[in-house]
Order: C-alpha cells, then structure tokens, then sequence
C-alpha cells in the first residue's frame, strides 16, 4: 500500500493537484509511522524519531501547506462542473468528502507533524496560519527556503510554497495598507522576482485568491476591498465575541467559581444515586428475562412436540402416496414409450418417402411429379417399409441434385460474368465524360476562391496598417519587453537546439535500425509466403487427385449398378419370353 500511495502522491504531484498529493502522502506517513512504531516495540526500546520518519514529516508538512487557499465564498456558491471527478479521488484517497486546505491542516496540527517534522521547519507552519507579520516575513522565511532548496527531498515544494507565501503577504498587506509601490512590495517579497511575483497575482485574482490590482503605468499596486464582503469584516463579530468572553472570565473570577463548585455538588449527587437505581434497574431487568425464558422454554417444548408428531403423520402419507404415484409414473412413461417409438419410427419413414418423392431424378419426371398428386400412404404400408431402402433412394436423390445444382451455378457464374463485361464496356464513354464535366466545374471554382481570397488579403493588410498605427505609441516599452523575451527565448532556443541536435541523431540512429529490422522482417515474410504458397500448391493438388479418385470411384459404382439393372431386366425380359413360349401362347 505504501508503493501505491507514493505512486498515487508522485501522480497528483506532476497533474499539480496538491490537495490530494498531500492527502496520498497524509497515508504513506500513517503507514510510515506504524512501521517505526513497530519495529520500536520489537526492540523492546523507547521509539525515537527516525530521520525517515522527519522526512516524511517535513514533506507532507510542506505538502500541505503548498496547497494554494481557496476563496471562501466562491467555493461553497460556485458551481464546481469537476465535482463529481473529485470525488472520485477522494475516494481514492480515502476521503468520503472532498477535502479541503483546512481539514489538511487539521490533519496535520492532529497528528503532530509541525514537532515531527525538521526543526528548521517548525517556524513556517505559524508564519502562514498564524503570525502576522507582512514587513518582516521575507528575512524570516529566507533561512527556511534556504534549507528547503539544500534538500533533495523537499526542493519540488519550493516554488509552490513560495506562491502561498506571495499571496499571505498579500493578504496581510492589504490588511494594512490601500496602495504601495510596486518597488516597495518586491523589498517585501524579496523571495520571488517581480515578474514572478506579477505573473503569480493575477492567476490568484483571476481564481477569486486575493484581491489586488496592478498599475504598471503609476508603478502602484492597490488592494480591493470589498467591504462588507471582505474577510477581515466577516471575522469582526467572532474577534469580538472572543474579547468580550475573556474580559468577563477576567472580571467574574468569583462567579465562575461558585458555577463550578454548584456544577460539581451536583454532578456527585447524580453519581451517588446512580449506583442503587443502576442496581434496581438490572434487577428488575433480571427477573423479567428469568420469566420471560421460562414461558419460551415451555413453549417451545409444546410447539416442538406437536410439530414432531405432525411431521411423523405427513411422512407417513407422503411415503404411500409417493410410493403410489411412482408405480402409476413406470406405467404412463412404458406405454408412452412404446407409443413415443413407433410414431417416431413411422414419422421417419414418412419424411423419407416424402423427401423421395420431392426430389424427381430429371426434369422430365419433374414435371411429371408435378401433375400429379402424391399417392397418399396409410401407416400399415409404411411399417411394412425397410428404413435402409428409403434412406438408399433419399442419398441416391441427393447426390444427383447436388451435380445439377452445381452445373445450374457454374452457367449462372458465367452468365453474371458477362453482364458485368456489358456493363462496364457501356458506362466507359459516361465516366469518361462526368471527369471531364467536374474538371470544368473545379477550375471555375478555382478561380473564384481565388479572387475571393485576393480581396479578404486586401482587407486584412488595411485592417494591420491601422491596428500597426494604433500600436506604435507602445512601440519604446514593446521594445524592451521584446528585448528581454528575446534573450531569454534564445538561451532556450540554444538549450533546445541542443536537445534536438542530439534527438536527430538518435532518431537517425533509431530509423536505421528499424529499416535494417524491416528489411529482415520483409524476408522473412517473404520466405514464409512462398513456403505456404508451395504448401497450399500442393494441398490443392492432393484435393484435386482426392476428388478425381472420388470422381471415378463414383463412376465405377454407378456404372456396376447400371450393369446390375442391365442384367435384372435381361432376366425379367427372359422369364417373359418362356412365359409366352408356354402352352397357348402359341396365338400371338
């Protein structure tokens, strides 16, 4: 679990979700700190704060406090279209509710994290939640982001931390002052570059995080109040509650001692009396559960021997009746399966005779099959049938239908081939027309998207010359802007010519091997293609012998039945013959 949590933590880390990177390292510290308490127990020793135990105490305390202050009122009006989607992190995090900078702070000041964490830290946690001092801030915090920068292991939370930083200043500053100047407040957060600083504020304005307004043409900056719907308002009344309860705690010393001492009499009385009506209380609950067991035990007793009785009863009529209904079952199912055999017998017959008798052998016995009605077959004849004759006939039919479905295919294939031939022969001339009549339509087309675009350059570079003129005023102030970018874009230019240099290389390097592992690939391929091309020559030919040795076998058993009926009709033709040689058949 402690691999998943990190893996999950180092994911919101590099998504920028610090509220749930800080939530999956709140579960790898729980996980940590059971650890060492364990391992403290098996050593039979006092648990010690380990230095595994400090880092992980000042990571997740820097986790926590580089989570960026949400507006108070924009978050509980807002719609938030993202909700649903952080709550499933939430889950994922093992939170039920989405969690917020306040419940990560609570969870921190719970578990003692601020003392656990390195010393060098413990002062950062009271600058953001509660000292207020905007003048001093930047010399207090500079020794602690100076140590945060010298560790490897917490020096990703620097420039997040220093964007909370910026805008708890700037919140204490507006506390005190309307307007300063913008050379002033950079001597104030002398942490963070100007621009950097600038560049932080108006993301933090934008998302409803302070509110501050930038002069760059007086070099001032004003902060915004909104009046009553300002914090410092929101919080008067509880700020005063707070004053006036402790002043009347100062005032009524001895009044708040007599409450207590009447509260404590009190509480020692309910507690004196509390023993006997406890005592009473469980006695009387003891003697209603002694009665109430014995009327169940009785009758329970009571039901169960009427239910034993009963159920005796009931198996005794189950068992004859059971023993009745399965002799009558052995008979119904003899004689229905019996009945079952013989119509399934005489069913199979009759699909055959009828199959015989669908199926002519010609189509001259077709039509003939098709003028007259089938002679209908009662089931005395079909029992005296042999099942073996009717399926020889229904197998001879079969495979003669089946040769002159096969012809009927091969003159439908051709046929269909030469309509195709037809047809293609005739569209030729159409298609070749249509080509030429849509080649006229996009030329003209062309030459209209071509004017069109002509005159809207026009326009365009009208539109530039004033919006250029309009711009010119800037042009002194566009200049030094320019020059600035302008150097820092070329040092990253350099740096990723660099980058690119050695990645065109590499990528050379990568394609050579991969048209070198293509080439051995495709011949590879290649053999394999004529290896199961010769393979499937040669199945093709073996299907063809097997089909030729079928062919003639069929041939040579059709060929002894034809002899066959050759010779039963020779023989029929000679008794006829000697039955008309007897005598009186003399008179032909």
């Amino acid at each position: 679990m402690r691999d998943f949590y990190e893996k999950l933590g180092q994911v919101f880390w590099v998504s920028e979700n610090y509220i749930f990177h800080a939530c999956a390292l709140i579960k790898v510290f729980h996980i940590v700190d059971r650890q060492a308490a364990r391992e403290a127990r098996a050593e039979g020793g006092a648990r010690a704060k380990g230095e595994a135990t400090a880092t992980w105490a000042s990571r997740l305390l820097l986790a926590g406090l580089s989570v960026m202050p949400q507006h108070s009122k924009s978050s509980e009006m807002d719609y938030d279209p993202d909700k649903e989607k952080q709550q499933r992190m939430a889950t994922l995090v093992g939170h039920s509710t989405v969690p917020t900078r306040r419940t990560i702070l609570h969870e921190l000041h719970v578990r003692s994290i601020v003392a656990t964490a390195h010393p060098e830290l413990a002062p950062l946690y009271g600058m953001l939640e509660g000292d207020f001092e905007p003048l001093s801030m930047a010399a207090k915090v500079q020794p602690i982001l100076a140590f945060i920068e010298k560790n490897a292991e917490l020096v990703k939370y620097l420039v997040p931390l220093k964007r909370v930083l910026l805008l708890k200043l700037v919140e204490q500053v507006g506390q005190v002052y309307s307007s300063m100047r913008l050379e002033e407040f950079a001597q104030l957060a002398s942490f963070m570059t100007l621009h950097e600083a600038e560049k932080v504020m108006v993301e933090a304005v934008y998302r409803g995080q302070a509110a501050v307004r930038l002069d760059h043409k007086n070099k001032t900056m004003s902060f915004v109040d909104h009046g009553l719907e300002s914090e410092a308002m929101r919080r008067q009344l509880t700020n005063l509650s707070r004053g006036l309860q402790g002043a009347l705690d100062l005032v009524q010393v001895k009044l708040k001692e007599q409450a207590r001492q009447q509260k404590a009499v009190a509480f020692k009385q309910l507690a004196d009396s509390l023993d006997d009506e406890r005592r009473m209380m469980l006695m009387r609950r003891q003697q209603i559960e002694d009665r109430k067991e014995e009327m169940e035990r009785e009758a329970q007793m009571k039901a169960v021997q009427e239910e034993h009785n009963r159920q005796k009863e009931e198996m005794e009529r189950r068992e004859q009746e059971a023993r009745r209904a399965e002799e009558e079952k052995l008979r119904r199912e003899e004689a229905k399966r019996k009945e079952l055999e013989t119509q399934r017998e005489l069913e199979t017959k009759k699909k055959l005779l009828e199959a015989i008798q669908s199926k002519p052998k010609s189509k001259k016995a077709a039509a003939a099959a098709a003028a007259a009605e089938p002679a209908e077959v009662d089931e005395t004849a079909l029992m005296n049938m042999d099942k073996n004759d009717l399926l020889k006939q229904k197998k001879e039919l079969d495979e003669q239908l089946k040769r002159e479905a096969e012809e009927r295919l091969q003159q439908q294939v051709q046929k269909l081939d030469h309509l195709e031939r037809a047809r293609r022969e005739h569209e030729r001339e159409h298609l070749k027309r249509l080509f030429e009549e849509q080649l006229k339509e996009d030329r003209e087309r062309w030459t209209v998207e071509r004017e069109q675009a002509a005159e809207a350059h026009k326009k365009k570079h009208a539109q530039d010359v004033e919006v250029k003129g309009k711009l010119a005023r800037m042009r002194d102030e566009g200049l030094r802007f320019e020059a600035m970018v302008r150097e820092r874009r070329q040092k990253l230019y350099n740096a990723q010519l660099e980058q690119y240099k050695e990645k065109n290389r590499q990528d050379k390097e990568r394609k050579r091997q991969e048209e070198q592992a293509r080439a051995d690939r495709e011949r590879r391929e290649r053999e394999e293609k004529e290896l199961a091309e010769a393979e499937k020559r040669r199945k093709e030919e073996e299907d063809r012998r097997k089909r030729e040795e079928e062919r003639a076998r069929l041939d040579a058993a059709a060929e002894k039945q034809r002899q066959k009926e050759a010779e039963i009709e020779e023989k029929q033709r000679k008794r006829d013959e000697e039955a008309r040689g007897a005598p009186g058949g003399g008179d032909r």
